[in-house]
């Protein structure tokens, strides 16, 4: 409401910042990580308070492309002030654990890893996702009960298998076998 007496159209400014973070995944899924960086970070400079174009910018910051990657310790001083804004400031949660994410992955680089687990305990356990409080709100057994807990299914099995795919490729047990060598790895 005060959004609307200020004069700002809520539904114009939702559909700009579409637009822009369309392009940004368009650049990005066309491998184009230079110029995704380059028009994320001049969106970011236009549209200063919008949290959505925010998350990405501080994403491209941490694996800035012109760094080969390694741009968390790079732009260190400016991740962590946009990160403790977001901290302060920020209503969405999934925001704020990515600045949790960022601030313990700096410290990580910078060899305090105390500090990164603090940073780490900040966030829910497994069983405490979203996906997981989703399916307690419906009767089991119904539609939408099972509907939920497909997609909680999927979800931890696209977990797993990130967590085997790690395991396996930096594994210091020989490739042939390397499934089997999983439990040894892990």
């Amino acid at each position: 409401m005060a959004d609307e007496l200020l004069g700002i159209d809520i539904t114009k400014k939702k559909k700009k910042t579409d637009a822009i973070i369309a392009e940004y995944n368009r650049l990005s899924n066309l491998g184009k990580e230079k110029e995704a960086f380059e028009f994320i970070s001049e969106a970011y400079c236009k549209y200063l308070g919008d949290w959505r174009i925010l998350e990405k910018y501080i994403w491209m910051l941490v694996y800035d492309p012109n760094l080969n990657h390694k741009g968390i310790l790079a732009h260190e001083d400016e991740l962590n002030a946009l990160c403790e804004l977001i901290l302060e400031s920020c209503p969405v949660d999934s925001l704020r654990y990515d600045a949790l994410s960022i601030l313990g992955g700096i410290c990580c680089e910078k060899g305090n890893i105390e500090k990164a687990l603090e940073y780490s305990k900040r966030f829910p356990s497994y069983y405490m996702t979203s996906g997981d409080e989703i399916e307690r709100c419906y009767k089991r057994g119904t539609e939408e009960w099972w509907k939920q807990v497909r997609a909680n299914i999927y979800e931890l099995i696209d977990i797993l298998l990130d967590k085997i795919t790690n395991c396996a490729l930096y594994s210091k047990q020989p490739p042939e076998g390397t499934y089997k060598n999983i439990p040894k790895s892990c």
